[in-house]
């Protein structure tokens, strides 16, 4: 029963991968896939080669949706900037991706670029920016970096701590 379910659910996602590889294809025409006359934009078709990768790491399939989210990332970041929010979730799941491969070295590259812009973005006190903290501490303890992990720590918990209160289950 639960082999069929998740046999199921695989599938499905296949045909989420399907359709989104469909919408990138220019030999497809875009009327048959969407409204008549609707051509699928820019954005959209980053979107799509981001969701492609992300369909990828739900099926646990994670040497292909590093090839797409790194396709994704390269051009959100091109296209759409540093700064963007869509950019900033792709990086935000390669960095997830890269330590779930054991690329403990690309997830800290990650995971600074990802601070920097978010500290940039954001201001020093914003919870984006407290997540990124998180994130690259996670990534320094890993490297063995105890000191430099137990900053970024630090910093995570100050930030929680100013937008919620000590005695919030976040802090």
């Amino acid at each position: 029963f639960v082999g069929d379910f998740l046999k199921e659910y695989f599938d499905l996602y296949q045909v989420a991968l399907d359709i989104y590889k469909l919408a990138l294809d220019p030999k497809y025409p875009s009327d048959t896939l969407f409204d008549e006359g609707t051509q699928i934009s820019d954005q959209q078709q980053l979107d799509c080669m981001y969701r492609i990768g992300d369909t990828y790491t739900r099926m646990s399939k994670y040497a292909e949706a590093l090839k797409w989210l790194e396709k994704s990332y390269a051009e959100l970041h091109a296209n759409l900037g540093p700064s963007h929010g869509s950019t900033l979730r792709a990086l935000t799941l390669l960095s997830r991706l890269a330590k779930e491969s054991g690329r403990h070295e690309e997830a800290l590259e990650f995971d600074t670029t990802l601070f920097d812009v978010s500290v940039s973005k954001f201001g020093p006190t914003d919870e984006f920016v407290a997540d990124a903290a998180r994130q690259l501490a996670k990534s320094h303890y890993v490297g063995g970096r105890y000191k430099k992990a137990l900053g970024y720590y630090e910093q995570n918990f100050t930030i929680i701590r100013q937008l919620y209160g000590f005695r919030h289950p976040n802090t």
